[in-house]
């Protein structure tokens, strides 16, 4: 839940000005970055740039609705919901295969309207574009980090793994409380509830709000300026309307000084930056391996295989809400599609005509 920064343009819907947040502004760098990459493999490749930077916004565009629809349509939503909905792109809601799929059908309705009558093979355009496939993603996940989405299991303390906390706007939060994993401030309520204010009952060793210093049976009778007359009012201000970017959660204790805390959830499996380690190795491959293609496609069908290793084990990691069963078996059908591919190109492919490395 990330917010970058804030464009100064003040209306009634933005009294603070227009929130730029970390998810799109990483999407719109992958864009910019992946097509400009496109763009010059395909000079290299013999095909004019601009064929590809009006493919490459075909594609976006695609695979944005894709990705958009998969997701709502996994929310189960009514058709009103679905349209009110579809726009909000910036709460996250964005399912990668929803994407493929979106983005293939992209590729294939430019293909048949542009590419096809120009004579210039799909399987050398998806070879131009497969590095800059890999080199988005990588960048989108740092999105997903900075959104607090696609998060992974819980860091057991055994374990000798990096964790990453969350703060109190991330997604992760919602989901860890509702299982019943982590209290929303590091803290409970008595059940000794007495008078004005909300009692507090057991307060986690080394949280936040051990450390701004709440102990067991303090009576907060304020929260983030609104008055708290039980557990309950105090449960409304932290609900689902709690501001986007706000990390901060400001108490008045009976007794004691106004104070502020930070609180964060559970230590958790960085899922979104192995992906992005992941695929950042997969386009030095791809760059690598270029010299010693031998048939149009065989990057192409590299990338959907090696994606496809790497996110059915990725998914092992992760605990964020999402079609798991759906997402796990694309993979595998991934992975068996590339190998057709490859297998196919070996026995029936386009040889290609130079091997020399492409300039990136």
């Amino acid at each position: 839940m990330q917010i970058l920064f804030r464009i100064p343009v003040y209306t009634s819907f933005t009294p603070e000005g227009i929130p730029v947040y970390g998810f799109g502004m990483m999407l719109f760098i992958a864009f910019i970055v992946c097509t400009w990459l496109a763009g010059k493999r395909a000079v290299a490749k013999g095909i004019d740039a601009q064929i590809v930077h009006d493919l490459s916004v075909w594609i976006f565009v695609a695979g944005l609705l894709g990705a958009r629809t998969l997701f709502l349509y996994e929310q189960k939503l009514t058709f009103t919901e679905f349209l009110m909905n579809f726009p909000r792109i910036w709460d996250g809601g964005i399912i990668l295969y929803g994407s493929v799929l979106g983005g293939t059908l992209g590729f294939f309705a430019y293909w048949f309207m542009v590419l096809r009558p120009k004579g210039i093979e799909p399987l050398l355009v998806i070879d131009i574009l497969a590095p800059s496939v890999a080199l988005g993603i990588a960048i989108g996940r740092i999105g997903c980090l900075m959104n607090g989405c696609c998060f992974g299991q819980i860091v057991e303390p055994s374990q000798p793994a990096i964790a990453i906390y969350f703060p109190l706007a991330a997604p992760a939060r919602y989901d860890l409380v509702r299982a019943g994993l982590q209290t929303a401030t590091g803290f409970t309520f008595s059940e000794n509830q007495k008078g004005q204010g909300a009692v507090v009952g057991k307060v986690e060793p080394d949280s936040a709000a051990k450390k701004a210093g709440i102990a067991e049976g303090d009576i907060i009778i304020e929260a983030e300026g609104q008055m708290v007359k039980n557990p309950f009012d105090f449960g409304m201000i932290l609900n689902n309307d709690w501001p986007r970017g706000k990390k901060t959660l400001q108490l008045k204790i009976q007794g004691k000084q106004e104070l502020v805390m930070q609180p964060h959830g559970l230590g958790l499996h960085p899922a979104q930056l192995y992906e992005t380690i992941s695929m950042a190795l997969l386009l030095f491959f791809l760059l690598s391996f270029e010299p010693f293609q031998t048939r149009v496609g065989q990057l192409t069908a590299i990338l959907m295989m090696f994606y496809a290793m790497h996110r059915f084990l990725n998914e092992l990691l992760r605990s964020d809400p999402r079609p798991v069963s759906l997402e796990s078996n694309v993979s595998l059908f991934l992975f068996l599609a590339g190998a057709l591919l490859l297998a196919y190109l070996q026995w029936k492919g386009t040889r290609v005509s130079n091997t020399a490395p492409v300039v990136v």
